[in-house]
């Protein structure tokens, strides 16, 4: 439904991928994972989001805060050799042998998103702003049956607030431009990665025409955002504005620090 929501699971997937004991066996929502792989049994990471919800006040739908369900399927049906420092240890194909494989399986994702200081691992936490207010990270234990066999897996649900989406004319800063950058130098997402620059500002705009787009304004509602084309010459002397106050039929707006990061939703820290 948004950049953001692709942003995170682009992350998500670059990270793990050969970064775990599953090896390069990580997929982005991949249709039927387990019946394609069952035969060789080897561990599998699938990555979902598919649900979430947003916050709109209005129609400012580019900065509304979002939850997202960042779902994590693990899955494993043969015996794995994992690395135990010196040496090698296999982990039989036992319902206890995969019980402990795919806990420790998902402790190592978590290492890796949480921990590793590499590119794609740090753009991911810079696009997670934080987990959803009053929510838990879920966890589900086999939670796909078979003819009514419980299968070999785990799946954890990640409830995710990403940060605001980027304002359409603005040229990418921050974390987009810094994501937008990785995605050029990775040869499967160097095209998507021209695509999002030339969606997002493949035209820019003045800095109020992005307000105006970030607010959910019609061209009646913003008159006044623009420039003033008659602006008397600057006094050098005069202090800057910090704030002012809105009035109009019915109440006021009071327009500072606070209620301008507010319109422009959540932001990397």
């Amino acid at each position: 439904m948004s950049l953001a929501v692709a942003a995170i699971k682009i992350a998500a997937l670059r990270s793990l991928k050969g970064r775990t004991s599953a090896g390069e066996a990580v997929f982005d929502s991949a249709v039927e994972p387990f019946d394609a792989l069952r035969d060789e049994g080897a561990p599998v990471i699938v990555i979902y989001c598919d649900s979430g919800k947003r916050q709109v006040t209005g129609r400012e739908l580019f900065s509304a805060p979002q939850v997202i369900e960042l779902s994590i399927d693990m899955f494993v049906a043969q015996a794995v050799t994992v690395d135990a420092g010196e040496t090698e240890i296999r982990i039989p194909a036992s319902d206890e042998g995969n019980e402990v494989y795919l806990r420790s399986l998902a402790y190592e994702i978590e290492k890796v998103l949480l921990a590793e200081t590499t590119v794609w691992p740090a753009l991911f936490r810079r696009l997670w702003f934080r987990t959803g207010p009053q929510d838990f990270c879920e966890w589900d234990r086999g939670a796909i049956a078979d003819k009514g066999r419980r299968l070999a897996l785990l799946r954890a649900i990640y409830k995710v607030e990403p940060i605001a989406e980027p304002i359409p004319g603005a040229e990418p800063t921050g974390v987009w431009a810094d994501l937008l950058t990785a995605m050029e130098a990775d040869v499967e997402l160097e095209g998507i990665a021209r695509y999002w620059s030339q969606l997002i500002a493949g035209t820019v705009t003045p800095d109020w025409q992005q307000a105006w787009v970030a607010l959910g304004l019609t061209s009646v509602q913003s008159i006044g955002l623009g420039p003033i084309l008659e602006d008397p010459a600057p006094d050098e002397n005069a202090p800057p504005l910090a704030g002012a106050t809105l009035t109009f039929p019915g109440g006021a707006f009071e327009a500072n620090e606070h209620s301008a990061n507010d319109a422009l939703g959540p932001q990397e820290p």
